[in-house]
């Protein structure tokens, strides 16, 4: 007889806490990183915009629809080391080879093995 497993619970989009957008910088101003809540600074926190603004040439930031997707995005990159390999200098012939996740490749670029 086949055994039922149970889904983990997801939390949902209609909860205030959980709806977005979030924002994850994966590479920001002075290689750093971070998990927002929202993209412009408010009086009762910073935005992703304080480590990332737009004209900063280098920056990796994605958008997500809920912030329980934007946070554990960003503890995944934190905890397996994502982070810190981008923080390292790339060159010419710097590869990244993704072996987890949808799109299994190799990259060129940081942006495109993230996205």
């Amino acid at each position: 007889m086949p055994t039922f497993i149970p889904r983990p619970l997801q939390p949902h989009t209609n909860v205030p806490e959980n709806l977005g957008p979030a924002f994850v910088v994966y590479l920001g101003e002075s290689s750093q990183s971070g998990f927002f809540r929202c993209y412009s600074n408010s009086v009762n926190e910073p935005g992703a915009k304080s480590i990332a603004p737009v004209l900063f040439r280098g920056r990796l930031i994605k958008s997500f629809l809920t912030v329980q997707a934007a946070r554990s995005t960003y503890q995944e990159c934190l905890h397996t080391g994502i982070l810190a390999m981008l923080t390292a200098e790339q060159t010419a012939k710097t590869v990244y080879i993704v072996t987890k996740g949808f799109e299994l490749s190799v990259y060129t670029s940081r942006k495109n093995a993230l996205v």
